[in-house]
């Protein structure tokens, strides 16, 4: 027995408009959260370079305040070798500052830039250096020899350091000839 004369069709859950409106609303939602995302992870991102940042920014503090504490230490090193030498106008009036000072200018021009000087040490008959230098034969050729000839007597220990190089203390000693004479 047929109630129908057609053939019966099947009916989807959903219209076509339904289906549409389904899909764009679910892609629109997918773009939300894609751009939710990225947005998370800029936001991330930008903190830890902030963190970066601000890491770096405190270690140039720091840096900027050791440069300070160098700065007053050269100042005040300045300020006793004006002491020790006397001012402009004193040492036109004393020949021995002036012999003193032309003697450290001397020295320091003997020093290559290889060789970095950590402390000298100046008296009456002696010489210090202590320093840092790459090698021993750099040390010994550019350095040792002036001051061989400058200095009766010239002894130099070294110690090697992690990276390779050599930290050195140089003792220079002039003998007065009156010494000489009583040997």
């Amino acid at each position: 027995m047929r109630y129908s004369l057609i053939k019966p069709k099947i009916k989807p859950v959903f219209n076509l408009f339904t289906r549409i409106w389904i899909y764009f609303t679910s892609i629109s939602v997918a773009l939300i959260f894609v751009v939710f995302i990225v947005v998370v992870f800029k936001s991330y991102y930008a903190s830890v370079q902030l963190d970066n940042k601000k890491e770096e920014l405190a270690q140039v503090i720091a840096q900027i305040d050791a440069n300070k504490l160098k700065y007053q230490e050269l100042v005040r090193q300045n300020d006793k070798a004006e002491l020790i030498l006397g001012n402009l106008e004193q040492e036109q009036e004393n020949g021995k500052n002036k012999v003193l000072l032309k003697s450290i200018q001397n020295l320091f021009t003997l020093v290559p830039k290889n060789i970095s000087l950590d402390e000298v040490l100046m008296e009456d008959r002696s010489l210090i250096l202590r320093g840092i230098t790459p090698t021993k034969e750099m040390f010994s050729l550019l350095l040792e020899a002036p001051l061989r000839s400058i200095f009766s007597n010239s002894q130099t220990s070294y110690y090697q350091l992690e990276n390779g190089w050599y930290r050195f203390v140089s003792v220079n000693i002039t003998i007065p000839e009156e010494m000489y004479e009583q040997k």
